[in-house]
């Protein structure tokens, strides 16, 4: 670990004072020591540490000391703060507590660097974002504008997809996504733009969209994970060995290019967010399925209950 500060104190104080130091930003701390006055005298203390300088974690309690070292050391289990608090409990007969120095052991947190690979999928009035995890990110701001360079927040989310909904068929925008974690916001990634279409009149889609679907998944990727919603944003994600860019339904009405996804009928599916199906009542669902000379059945749409999130599934036949 890399001594973050040492501080030359020399402070007097009594039973139950405390000394502080704010670190500057925030850092993981694994271990500190104390070099107290003398050598052969026993000082009892407690070291504290905080995020905020509100709400403090004891992470070394010497209360009950019994060494006379003047060096003082602790180990402790990796803890997140800003500030770090000594304070005395314990006093040699007739002494004051004097430290001569205090130090501070572990590593400073760093902004998370800007995401990469940010795609996006123009849809019916909305726009679908996807982009890469960064390792240790809490949460991403998507921003936008329809002027290059002038992106503003507008959502915030800790998957690394969403749907920008209600927006102008025909009007480019531009996007840009950061990350978050405990030190703040990191730079903004490579700037992408998408213009919102609306279906070709006299196309399936545009029969999908006139009828105000919650959403709408052509699963017509051709690479990725992501499964777009192209009306309501609730992107899902592929899971299994799915195979994209298949050969879609050859009717007129599916315009080229015509894509479809391959599922294996048994651990292939997509996973999409319970939005669309948090429902209590009847609902109408449509799906296409080419449905082989042999099938494997294994269900079109499911719903269920995954790691305490509720999900849906799409799935299909092999």
């Amino acid at each position: 670990h890399r001594d973050l500060h040492s501080f030359p104190t020399r402070r007097s104080s009594d039973l139950n004072h405390w000394w502080q130091v704010d670190l500057g930003a925030i850092a993981n701390l694994n271990a500190d020591e104390i070099v107290w006055p003398t050598n052969g005298l026993v000082y009892g203390y407690t070291v504290a540490v905080s995020l905020d300088n509100a709400d403090w974690t004891t992470v070394a309690n010497k209360t009950a000391n019994a060494s006379t070292a003047q060096v003082q050391s602790d180990v402790f289990l990796t803890s997140t703060a800003r500030y770090v608090r000594i304070t005395v409990t314990g006093l040699p007969p007739g002494k004051a507590a004097s430290i001569n120095e205090f130090r501070v052991l572990g590593a400073f947190v760093s902004l998370p660097s800007a995401p990469t690979n940010l795609q996006t999928t123009p849809g019916y009035g909305m726009v679908g974002l996807s982009w890469s995890a960064f390792p240790g990110a809490t949460s991403y701001n998507v921003k936008r504008s329809t002027n290059s360079g002038a992106e503003v927040t507008i959502i915030n989310t800790t998957n690394t997809n969403c749907g920008d909904t209600g927006l102008a068929n025909g009007t480019a925008y531009y996007y840009v996504v950061s990350a978050l974690n405990i030190a703040g916001q990191g730079s903004n990634s490579s700037e992408v733009s998408a213009t919102p279409v609306a279906p070709v009149p006299g196309s399936y889609a545009a029969l999908v969209v006139t009828n105000h679907p919650l959403a709408y998944w052509p699963l017509g990727e051709t690479d990725g994970l992501t499964a777009y919603d192209l009306v309501g944003g609730y992107n899902g994600t592929y899971i299994g060995g799915v195979t994209l860019g298949q050969p879609g339904v050859p009717t007129v009405g599916f315009l080229p290019p015509r894509y479809a996804a391959l599922f294996d009928g048994t651990s292939d599916y997509v996973v999409i967010p319970k939005g669309p199906f948090n429902i209590t009542s009847a609902i109408t669902t449509v799906a296409w399925v080419n449905v082989p000379v042999t099938p494997h059945f294994s269900g079109i749409i499911g719903r269920g209950d995954r790691s305490e999130e509720h999900t849906s599934e799409l799935q299909s036949l092999r």
